[in-house]
């Protein structure tokens, strides 16, 4: 856990101060909403369909018990009781009334959290692995970030990208402002070469980092202090004979470095659920078994769950009694319903089309856990807009809302994926109207069935090695 200083919590309090002004200023009608919007944007908030919507900060996805019981107090207090867990591994509540926003804003900062860079034209909320510091095998180097980068380079190499995309960006079209789009238009080649120039020229300027300063972050970060326990205790050997406790913990529980413990993934994708969308007591009990069973630590991970990184293995069948009572112990982490999905036309006043409802009949379609394990891991990425908050374009299966003549349509595409063989979806064929989706897509999963080489074929692999025009043939045949 990341210990904030004195700095950090004055930084934080002067912005509420600052922004209670400025809502105070809206309301009076002293600022009209076009003066008010980039106010209000630096401080997480937006306008959309229905009401303004809070985006507030998770850095690197941690959160300790005190925090999330300040957001599930927020979700209670000052929305309609819960809030939805995104992408970015922030947190959204969607129906927050404007004059309470400050006092929800000072709520939050009690416990250090903040709303800074969650919207807007800037750097967002800075994502990393939510099984950082805890998984078996990994590694811990500054030296290879990337493999062209030294790590005391990171911060001037990320300063180059700005320049560059400063330089050939799109800021004067909303549509176009995005980064992805500078790197689709100039192509990855021209565009690395760009920056590696640009970062040749700066390499040595008061960005580079110094070892003093790598440790004294390094030092602000606390681990926790774990017991010499035994890989295969009795309590999860009495608990194995209880099938749905197995295939829990087949499905949600990941090895972990130190022998003896366990990381927990808590699926926050229920069938018919909106995917990410957390209850206030929810939270409030999520923060109670965290403060009993890891150490006070959870991670917010991009897929949109939730995961316990430092679970005894001893107390993993006691663990799973209480989280299945509360509604997380689905076991459907990295199958089919385990679906990534932005909130859509249902909130965004950017999007299409819908996307949640899309998400949460597909949960239903293959609700089947033996279904969903004989299929095998297949990650499927609802958008709701070209911006891609639900990152369809690395989806294995990817969905991505359209509007044609004021009809939601959606283009879907197949083979994408975000591992260490990142690639982008293709698309199958021309976009299907909103209540064909889940009949195209239970069509493609039918069609891999059919086509993968063994049981073990992965549906990523089965459209590796054969393409997209067996799936295309299948899913267009009738239509």
């Amino acid at each position: 856990m990341y210990a904030y200083d004195e700095l950090d919590r004055t930084i934080i309090n002067e912005r509420v101060s600052e922004f209670r002004d400025q809502v105070k200023r809206r309301l009076s009608g002293e600022l009209t909403e076009d003066e008010f919007k980039m106010l209000r944007l630096q401080n997480g908030v937006y306008l959309q369909l229905h009401a303004y919507m809070f985006r507030v900060a998770i850095p690197y996805g941690t959160l300790s018990t005190k925090q999330l019981r300040a957001l599930a107090h927020v979700a209670r207090r000052y929305d309609r009781g819960y809030g939805h867990f995104t992408t970015r591994q922030n947190i959204q509540f969607n129906w927050i009334k404007l004059a309470e926003l400050p006092d929800a804003l000072a709520d939050l900062a009690e416990v250090g959290i903040h709303a800074m860079q969650t919207s807007g034209n800037n750097t967002r909320n800075v994502t990393s692995d939510q099984w950082a510091g805890v998984a078996p095998g990994e590694v811990e180097d500054p030296k290879t970030i990337k493999p062209f980068v030294h790590g005391h380079d990171l911060l001037s190499y990320v300063e180059a990208i700005l320049r560059v995309y400063n330089q050939y960006g799109r800021r004067d079209n909303i549509y176009k402002a995005r980064i992805k789009i500078l790197v689709h238009e100039l192509g990855i080649e021209k565009f690395a070469q760009e920056v590696e120039e640009e970062w040749l020229q700066m390499r040595d300027s008061a960005l580079a980092i110094d070892d003093a300063v790598i440790e004294d972050i390094r030092s602000r970060f606390s681990y926790p202090a774990y017991e010499k326990l035994p890989h295969m205790p009795e309590e999860l050997k009495k608990a194995a004979h209880d099938p749905h406790f197995e295939a829990w913990r087949k499905n949600s529980v990941f090895p972990h470095k130190v022998p003896g413990y366990a990381i927990v993934t808590l699926s926050l994708k229920p069938v018919g659920g909106p995917p990410g969308d957390a209850t206030a007591d929810q939270m409030d009990a999520i923060a109670d078994l965290a403060e009993k069973y890891s150490f006070g630590e959870i991670r917010v991970g991009h897929e949109q769950n939730l995961a316990l990184p430092h679970v005894a293995r001893r107390d993993l069948p006691a663990l799973w009694k209480a989280l299945d009572k509360i509604g997380v112990a689905t076991p459907n982490v990295n199958l089919v319903s385990d679906i990534i999905a932005c909130p859509g036309l249902d909130y965004c006043s950017l999007a299409n089309a819908r996307s949640i409802p899309i998400a949460q009949e597909l949960t239903r379609r293959f609700a089947n856990h033996e279904t969903a394990n004989m299929i095998g891991r297949l990650h499927v990425n609802i958008s709701g807009c070209i911006n891609a908050c639900g990152h369809h374009h690395v989806g294995h299966i990817g969905i991505l809302g359209v509007e044609k003549n004021g009809e939601e349509f959606y283009q879907i595409t197949i083979g994408g994926r975000a591992d260490e063989q990142a690639a982008v979806g293709t698309l199958i064929g021309p976009a299907v109207p909103y209540g064909e989706v889940a009949d195209v897509v239970e069509d493609i999963v039918e069609a891999y069935l059919a086509l993968r080489a063994r049981p073990e074929e992965l549906f990523i692999d089965t459209v590796k090695r054969l393409g997209v025009e067996p799936f295309r043939e299948r899913v267009y045949a009738t239509r």
